[in-house]
């Protein structure tokens, strides 16, 4: 079969029906990408606040599971207009694909998600969808002031974006773990790193 043939059929089968991704999500490991975006005709950096599980309440990047048949980029464009409103380009990973397990997901069963981070530029009017809420960042400055408040996996976007697109270096740059467990960070010898 022809590449594209291929991607058709995928593309074509990206809708599962909710119990399929029930039993999908209970017993499998999804990619993910999530995403800093950066919004240049108004300087500010843009987040999303996640309305469930799991995450449900953090300050958190926008982004989600990869849809079928599409590569990491296509697909993290596709999700984020869905779920902000926003366009995005200039996408840049930030770092290796992580681990995160949590004991609750979605339908209240745990979860396993390997995400991978990007920072991205974004365009048009912000308009999140029900899933979220949205929190601007207007300088590095506010950033800083608020920093210990965030969940890790936030701070660790968040200040490469910083870096980015103000040219900001904080003080302390939050390290990649190898995983997170419900939300807590774990290096690659089991430490916890906070």
């Amino acid at each position: 079969m022809l590449p594209e043939k291929v991607n058709d059929v995928l593309q074509s089968k990206s809708f599962v029906p909710e119990k399929e991704y029930q039993i999908i999500r209970e017993f499998g490991v999804r990619p993910c990408h999530d995403i800093i975006i950066y919004l240049p005709a108004t300087n500010q950096i843009v987040i999303a606040i996640r309305k469930q599980e799991p995450a449900k309440g953090f300050l958190w990047p926008f982004g989600g599971g990869q849809k079928l048949g599409y590569n990491l980029v296509e697909s993290a464009k596709i999700l984020i207009e869905k779920e902000s409103g926003i366009q995005i380009s200039e996408i840049e990973i930030i770092g290796p694909p992580t681990d995160h397990k949590w004991s609750k997901g979605p339908n209240e069963f745990s979860v396993h998600d390997l995400a991978v981070y990007f920072t991205a530029v974004g365009e048009g009017e912000v308009k999140p969808n029900d899933l979220h809420s949205v929190y601007f960042f207007e300088n590095p400055e506010e950033y800083l002031a608020k920093k210990s408040e965030f969940p890790h996996w936030t701070k660790v976007g968040m200040d490469r974006a910083v870096l980015r697109f103000w040219n900001f270096q904080v003080p302390e740059l939050t390290a990649f773990p190898l995983e997170y467990i419900d939300g807590i960070p774990y290096d690659e010898n089991g430490n916890k790193l906070e």
